[in-house]
Parts: C-alpha cells; structure tokens; sequence
C-alpha cells in the first residue's frame, strides 16, 4: 500500500510504499496520458496492489500495477490512518520486511474503515510498530534491577531507560498503578486511561523520531479540537 507519493515529472511520481513481502520500497510510477485517472486512483493511499517493479538500489522502477482491497477512510479516521502512514515512513528502513507489522497496519486501517474508535486503534498500532523496530516496551519488570514492578506503587518511564521504580533521568515521565496496569494488560480501552496511554506511547515515538514533528499529528489535532475542543486521539 502507499504510504506517500510526490510528483516526479509531468506524468510520473515518486511514490513510497510498505510492501508485505520487501518491507518500504520506493518507486518511479509513469502516469500515462490515457489512463492518467485511473493509475492515480491506484496511487492513493489505503488501497492494496500487487506490484511489479525492475532495477535495484534506493529507487526502482514500477513496471506493473494490480489495484486491490481499498480501505476507504474519511474525516477523523482518514487523519488517523495518514498517521500511521507518516510513522512507517519515518521510522522504517527501505527493503527490510516486517510482515507482521504490515499485517499489524493493514487491520488497523481496516478497523478504522469499519468505524472503530481511533485512540485504542492507534495505541495498539503504535505499541506494535515499536515491538517490531525493537524498541518495545516492557513494563513488567524495573529495567535497572530486573525485579518485577511492584502493583499498586506509581513508577517512571523514560525512553531511554525503560520503566524504573525511581527516575533515572530528567524527563521521567510518572506512570500511575492504573496506567502501568492497563499497559500490562494491553488494554487500550481501559477506562480513564485513554490520555496517559497517548501521552506515554507518544513519549517512545517522539524519541525515535528524534524531535521532528509529524504533519498528520498537527492536522489530527487541529481537527479534533475544531470537532470537539477535545485532545486528539
């Protein structure tokens, strides 16, 4: 599927995508004259294709375009599935396959397409995406001693150090007993919990996107506080 494309020349993109079987791949896409509507609806994003390309290195040529299952995405939830777009963009490597987080992100956009509620969508995809760059979160043991996290007691997060009983770092962020427990239990919906699980997950992916900033976290927020006046999922 695409998770962006970019005009090249005048009838052709640059168009990045997140493959099952080669991981993210970017190809050069001509946009015949005679069949422009069509190839461009096959470019969007949220549509599955099976793709044929030729040459090698950082960007190859698409020779062939089978169009598959589209998800189609609108509004709160459209803003939604570009975020997960723009976070495999940014914190993927080219040519690595990650099945399992492509199958991770394809039920995600097929959940929001059928009208589930966003923020469990997105933190269960986020603690996925994690878990499959390596960097996954565990909160059931103190990663400076090794001890299990005592329930019940209020510990600390920091990126770079895990969960700890006591902060290791300026920055540490309070993790509350009913937050580490909803995180245990993988339960996105855990009542009350929806904003510290944003606000933690967050905290891990800010720290791999290394300080910049997401443009689909920008509009998501602006939308859901034009909305709602509420904080985005």
């Amino acid at each position: 599927m695409v998770l962006h494309a970019r005009r090249f020349r005048e009838n052709s993109r640059i168009v990045e995508w997140f493959t099952r079987e080669a991981g993210r791949v970017a190809t050069v896409a001509r946009v015949p004259r005679r069949r422009a509507a069509a190839t461009l609806a096959a470019l969007q994003p949220f549509r599955e294709a099976m793709l044929h390309w030729r040459g090698g290195g950082e960007l190859v040529t698409l020779t062939g375009l089978d169009a598959g299952r589209h998800f189609p995405l609108a509004g709160e939830a459209q803003v939604c599935g570009l975020y997960c777009n723009e976070l495999l963009l940014r914190l993927t490597r080219r040519g690595l396959p990650q099945p399992a987080l492509y199958g991770a992100w394809r039920d995600t956009l097929a959940a929001l397409a059928a009208g589930g509620a966003p923020a469990p969508l997105l933190r269960a995809f986020e603690w996925q995406l994690l878990t499959a760059l390596g960097y996954g979160l565990h909160p059931e043991r103190d990663s400076e001693t090794g001890a299990p996290l005592e329930p019940g007691r209020p510990c600390h997060y920091h990126p770079a150090h895990g969960f700890t009983a006591r902060p290791l770092a300026s920055g540490s962020l309070t993790v509350d007993p009913a937050t580490l427990a909803a995180l245990q239990r993988r339960d996105w919906t855990a009542p009350g919990q929806a904003a510290a699980l944003r606000r933690l997950l967050g905290r891990a992916i800010n720290h791999l996107l290394e300080g910049r900033p997401l443009r689909s976290r920008a509009l998501l927020r602006a939308l859901t506080r034009y909305r709602t006046g509420e904080s985005p999922p």
